[in-house]
């Protein structure tokens, strides 16, 4: 996932669009015959088969971010928690050059008092967001039961197709940093496009 996806975009999903490239061009398929002079970002288009929604800019609107920002508010971090020592020295980079050494001098002894592994060539993954006090897995099962509404603007998909249910995210334009809902081939989308076009 993109960073930028990652901290102010809405596109997630079960399952990554494998080849932007190939899945564009079907896509793409369907927006010419929608309308061949598009702005493909702009398109906005549903009958009864299917719908496209541009990619949506604005802010929460179901109330959601809200709630989680009243959540996150009231249920810190623990006392002792990594949380807090990783924060006393997150920005304790001695150089880029040198960011081996800040992983072993800096981080390994914090992994160490908090009883993570450190064997491994990639035993410091997740260093910046881990948490040993149960607050960000109580967080994973608030945010899940609590999630946006089926008609905010920030979960609505990009691409859905009635019949069969499947859906697509994309990162500002479309299938850039794409998701979907199904995991299914790009023949099957392909068959997916030919039924949007006959419904036109």
């Amino acid at each position: 996932m993109e960073l930028g996806n990652a901290v102010f975009g809405c596109s997630r999903g079960d399952f990554e669009i494998p080849d932007r490239e190939a899945w564009e061009k079907e896509l793409f398929r369907l927006f010419d015959v929608i309308d061949p002079d598009h702005y493909c970002h702009e398109l906005e288009f549903e009958n009864d088969t299917f719908k496209l929604t541009p990619y949506y800019w604005g802010d929460c609107t179901c109330d959601y971010d809200n709630r989680e920002h009243e959540w996150l508010i009231n249920n810190r971090h623990e006392y002792g928690c990594y949380y807090y020592d990783y924060q006393k020295v997150k920005n304790h980079f001695l150089s880029v050059l040198d960011r081996n050494r800040y992983l072993n001098e800096v981080i390994k002894p914090i992994y160490i008092k908090h009883g993570f592994d450190t064997t491994g060539k990639d035993w410091w993954h997740g260093f910046s967001i881990r948490c040993d006090c149960g607050r960000d897995e109580r967080f994973e099962k608030w945010s899940a039961e609590n999630y946006h509404s089926g008609d905010c603007l920030l979960v609505k998909p990009n691409f859905l197709h009635k019949p069969s249910g499947f859906k697509i995210k994309w990162y500002k334009y479309p299938l850039r940093d794409s998701y979907m809902n199904q995991d299914i081939s790009l023949d099957e989308f392909a068959k997916i496009i030919d039924d949007c076009i006959r419904s036109l």
